[in-house]
């Protein structure tokens, strides 16, 4: 489906899953009920068995119901990788996927109308499946209303297809004798091009607007925070410069907020600049030397620097200080380790707080 003409640092499964909705929407899959077992009347009834039709079926008509067009939207997310969960609501099927992205980074995407769902330590997002004709930010917005609409009542049900596959084996298929012949990447592009222009809009315009609104009025530590998260937003939208003068406007007016230098730090990781990172963490470590987090980004840096000894220094300090996040990263004084298993460079470069 052609490569995704962005340049957004949002977690790698969002764009993967924001590039397949916008792909099978411009394939196109026409909305239409199932006459013999429409959802909205049967959904609820046990004495009823609905059926839904097997994925490849459903591309190869180009047609189907919510719950058809569910499975097939899930079925192409999964292959690709990414958690899904089929959701529920009165007389409706949707469903959602695991961007990967921490929890605690939900102030990033709830806003504007948008919602996600904490489960299990990370963010998902809702997506409306018959709307996809429309980009993926629409089916993000409608199906945040309809969770809005009903989980306060209690009706919204929320089932991760990998539980969902432990008490139903997929069956096994005869190989398809359908022929599909995928959009245009052009026309991916197109439609995509819509969609990232909205996420930009929503998630960053939007939202820094607000965040400078909010730091205008803020002092102290509060404000020093506010700026803090608005560089993590020019940084995620490569707007690198800009995040780095608020980093440093923050070292600038509270030393001791580490936040801020990790996150600068993690900037010129990103742009292969090791020795400017390990001088800001230094400069930081003057401040808070017993900061397990801030001694393993500084390790971090050391082992892309190749200073293996220095590196060994700081690994036992994170070891003292917090066995667990030692072990999680054990890589670094492993043979063979990888820079790319530590998860605040892949999941999460920057820091929140």
């Amino acid at each position: 489906m052609g490569v995704a003409p962005n340049d957004y640092r949002l977690s790698r499964k969002f764009q993967r899953a924001a590039r397949i909705c916008d792909g099978l929407g411009t394939y196109g899959i026409e909305y239409i009920e199932d006459p013999d077992s429409p959802v909205s009347e049967i959904m609820g009834r046990t004495e009823v068995v609905d059926t839904v039709r097997f994925p490849r079926k459903t591309l190869f008509i180009h047609s189907g119901d919510c719950d058809d067009t569910t499975a097939l939207l899930a079925s192409l997310m999964e292959s690709a990788g990414i958690q899904t969960a089929v959701m529920t609501s009165p007389g409706h099927v949707f469903m959602a996927f695991n961007t990967e992205e921490a929890a605690e980074n939900s102030w990033m995407y709830n806003t504007a109308g948008l919602i996600t769902i904490s489960y299990k330590g990370t963010l998902w997002i809702p997506v409306e499946t018959t709307t996809l004709n429309k980009g993926f930010m629409v089916s993000w917005q409608e199906a945040s209303k309809e969770y809005s609409t009903y989980y306060g009542k209690g009706k919204i049900e929320f089932l991760p297809v990998a539980g969902q596959q432990q008490k139903y084996p997929p069956l096994p298929l005869p190989e398809s004798i359908f022929t599909v012949i995928e959009p245009a990447a052009v026309e991916v592009d197109r439609l995509h091009g819509i969609s990232f222009a909205a996420i930009e809009q929503l998630l960053y315009r939007d939202l820094l607007e607000d965040l400078s609104g909010i730091a205008a009025v803020s002092k102290g530590r509060k404000a020093v925070a506010v700026k803090n998260r608005m560089g993590i937003l020019h940084g995620r939208f490569g707007r690198y410069k800009q995040a780095e003068n608020l980093f440093r406007e923050c070292n600038r007016e509270d030393p001791e907020y580490l936040s801020a230098y990790i996150n600068l730090a993690n900037l010129y990781l990103m742009r292969k600049e090791a020795g400017r990172a390990i001088a800001v963490l230094e400069e930081a470590s003057a401040y808070k030397p017993d900061s397990a987090v801030l001694n393993l980004v500084l390790a971090q840096c050391y082992y892309q620097d190749l200073h293996y000894s220095r590196v060994r220094e700081l690994y036992a300090r994170v070891k003292e200080e917090a066995p667990a996040l030692a072990l999680r990263h054990s890589y670094l004084v492993a043979p063979g380790g990888s820079l790319s298993t530590s998860p605040i460079f892949s999941r999460k470069p920057y820091q929140k707080q």
